[in-house]
């Protein structure tokens, strides 16, 4: 009998050792599945920040530019008017031989 207790007690052990190990196998691949889906979440969201910081950038060029824009439209309507100013302000000898200039 005491022949068969040992062999019982073999058969368990290596029945839970087949169960420890199947979980074990069982857990690595669920890690390495959540390590799989990290990477692919962390790599979405990488490709994310890049577009909007790119996004970003090519507001930032528009909005500069737009700025340049209506900076030198302010610039040249200064300038002419100042150009309006200075020939409406001409003495009248001055204003005759421009106008005599223009005419010819």
């Amino acid at each position: 009998m005491p022949a068969q207790r040992a062999s019982s007690y073999s058969n368990i052990r290596t029945a839970f050792e087949r169960a420890l190990e199947d979980d074990r196998q069982t857990l690595a691949e669920e890690q390495k599945a959540c390590r799989a889906r990290a990477r692919k979440f962390s790599q979405e969201t990488n490709r994310r920040r890049r577009a909007q910081e790119e996004r970003r950038r090519e507001e930032d060029v528009r909005e500069l530019k737009m700025r340049e824009d209506i900076l030198q439209q302010r610039k040249h309507k200064v300038q002419e008017a100042t150009e309006r100013f200075q020939r409406a302000h001409l003495p009248p000898s001055q204003r005759k031989r421009h106008g005599g200039t223009n005419a010819s």
